[in-house]
């Protein structure tokens, strides 16, 4: 019995799609169950015109009527779409599936139909139709997976390919070919070559690939072969010592000057992926000195331990968070010297773990405290915090290219030299990620949900922050977190709820840069049973925001949000590198 199209090969366009859809034979299907004997007749008389192919015959034998048995509606659809009658099939089909709902062959027919008609999007849900009759169809899957392949959703690709044992990669080629040594490349990729490619292993390499924090973007593709297996392509975007020419050089020092600052990086020294990133800030209000070096654990992708030494001497203003009036003192300079380690692991795409423990000596320049002065919040000498988060992905769903993160957290510390005693807490945040698209990275919706609730006498620089500022990752973007460059401006509390949503979409995209506008809504709220901070409502902050990525290794985002509380604006600029991933 004919059938509609079968697809054998992937392109990359719809363009070229209609040229891999071609008609074959379909498995002749006994008569329907429950017809009377002229039915039957008439049904056995078109199956074989459909399949001696006098399509224009059995038209004039088989009208269309709503009374008639299921079959008759599936010949006649047949028929049609040979014919290229692609409306008139579409009502044929859809005639048959409202008498026989739990018939795949019709889901599957008209997703045939919608193909060739060039809507993607209405053959997809008729192959989940037909899926959800029969999970294990073949057809269904491959279709599935082709139709995906071809808009380049990659991942949900192999999730319906999977399910029939493909696709096969023969080789493995790296575009172009990267400095890194050999072995721990190979040792990044968690397929092997020659055997079917799984979606659990393009994740787990792509989180390995992150993981060595030398490839600021990262791209694979499924190239189809003759033979019917796949080759795939593996395009990686790669740093090395401080920059490959003169002008990729200045960018990285140079990037964050506007806000006095210079950068001086090296990335994978020795070809091991060892990395040394460093910083020197000159702000009067905040001056900074930092250095990091990172490496893998005996040559093991999964594992990261990074060193770090960082020095700051900050003028604070807490007169705009304090929420009553105190003795406290509003204007002060702390100072901080220490030294951390960190351990980053991934185990899998699904998870990620960081252990870190920093020590540092710590000073408040204030006033004498008296009168009352908490001397905890002011707390100096020598101190110990551990901090842990784990990282799980709730959710991923490739076909809407949607995503849910949950993050949990928790620290623990205590400055030696006093009678403050230990600090510490726990918290949480939900991230979610949405592609609504089909083009990829056209459109992107982002909303994180994070809330901390803390325990014991936390220092004054230990308090959570919520506002606009660069060392703080806790925006709020209608509220600026500096006061003249001095810190201490934006709501403080040692327990916080925040809220973040954006839309940015794409309004430019070239060879060199890519340029992102959306709006941006913010809420939250800070907490401290002391009453000296916390705020005594919500906040809702609106606003737009701009993403301009330049050569794809570093982001300018400039943002301007509205308080809905105060009135108040506050305009906000940042610079960054280009954060591993794909594109």
């Amino acid at each position: 019995m004919p059938g509609l199209s079968r697809i054998s090969e992937s392109h990359k366009s719809w363009g070229a799609a209609a040229l891999a859809v071609f008609i074959l034979l379909i498995l002749g299907l006994p008569p329907a169950v429950g017809c009377d004997g002229g039915d039957s007749d008439l049904i056995e008389r078109a199956r074989i015109l459909l399949e001696n192919g006098e399509w224009q015959t059995l038209l004039s034998v088989v009208s269309a009527t709503p009374e008639g048995p299921p079959d008759l509606d599936y010949y006649r659809g047949m028929a049609l779409a040979g014919l290229r009658q692609w409306d008139e099939a579409r009502r044929a089909f859809e005639c048959g599936w409202k008498k026989a709902p739990s018939d795949k062959r019709f889901p599957l027919e008209l997703a045939g139909v919608a193909f060739r008609s060039g809507s993607p999007g209405e053959c997809r849900r008729r192959l989940k139709d037909a899926l959800s009759i029969d999970p294990d169809d073949p057809y269904a899957n491959e279709f599935l997976g082709t139709v995906y392949f071809i808009e380049g959703n990659l991942d949900a690709s192999l999730k319906y390919w999977n399910r029939i044992g493909k696709p096969h990669v023969e080789q493995v080629i790296t575009d172009p070919e990267p400095r890194l040594h050999p072995v721990l490349l190979d040792r990044a990729y968690a397929f092997s070559r020659g055997s079917l490619l799984t979606l659990k292993e393009l994740e787990n390499t792509g989180a390995n690939l992150d993981n060595l924090r030398v490839f600021p973007r990262r791209g694979m593709t499924l190239v189809a072969r003759k033979d019917g297996d796949f080759d795939l392509t593996v395009r990686l975007s790669e740093q090395n010592g401080w920059g490959s020419s003169t002008a990729e050089r200045l960018f990285s020092l140079l990037r964050e000057s506007p806000y006095q600052t210079l950068h001086y990086d090296l990335y994978n020294m020795g070809r091991s992926a060892w990395n040394l990133e460093s910083s020197i800030r000159w702000d009067a209000q905040k001056r900074r000195l930092r250095g990091a070096l990172s490496a893998p654990i005996s040559g093991n992708p999964k594992w990261n331990l990074q060193f770090a030494v960082d020095g700051c001497r900050e003028n604070w203003d807490i007169s705009r968070s304090l929420q009553r009036p105190s003795s406290l003192p509003t204007t002060f300079q702390f100072q901080s010297l220490g030294a951390e380690a960190t351990l980053r692991f991934v185990p899998t795409a699904d998870w990620i773990m960081e252990s870190r423990v920093t020590i540092s000596d710590r000073k408040f320049e204030v006033p004498a405290q008296d009168n009352g002065v908490p001397s905890e919040l002011f707390a100096a000498g020598f101190s110990v915090r551990y901090d842990a988060q784990v990282r799980r992905r709730m959710l991923s769903n490739p076909d809407e290219r949607l995503r849910l993160d949950l993050t949990a957290f928790g620290r623990i510390g205590r400055v030696l030299e006093t009678a403050a005693g230990t600090f510490g807490g726990v918290g949480a945040g939900l991230e979610f990620n949405w592609l609504p698209t089909s083009e990829e990275g056209k459109l992107r919706v982002t909303a994180r949900w994070q809330a901390a609730k803390s325990r014991g006498s936390l220092p004054l620089d230990e308090l959570y922050s919520l506002g606009l500022e660069r060392d703080n990752g806790l925006f709020l973007r209608g509220h600026a977190g500096l006061d003249h460059g001095r810190k201490g401006a934006g709501p403080l509390g040692p327990d916080f709820v925040l809220g973040n949503f954006e839309i940015d979409r794409a309004v430019f995209q070239g060879s060199f840069m890519e340029l992102r506008l959306g709006p941006i809504f913010d809420t939250g709220k800070t907490y401290d049973p002391t009453g000296y901070f916390g705020l005594p409502e919500w906040q809702f902050d609106v606003g737009i925001m701009m993403k301009l990525s330049v050569l794809r290794l570093a982001e300018i985002q400039l943002s301007y949000g509205r308080s809905l509380r105060s009135g108040g604006g506050a305009f906000f600029s940042q610079i960054s590198r280009a954060v591993p991933g794909s594109n």
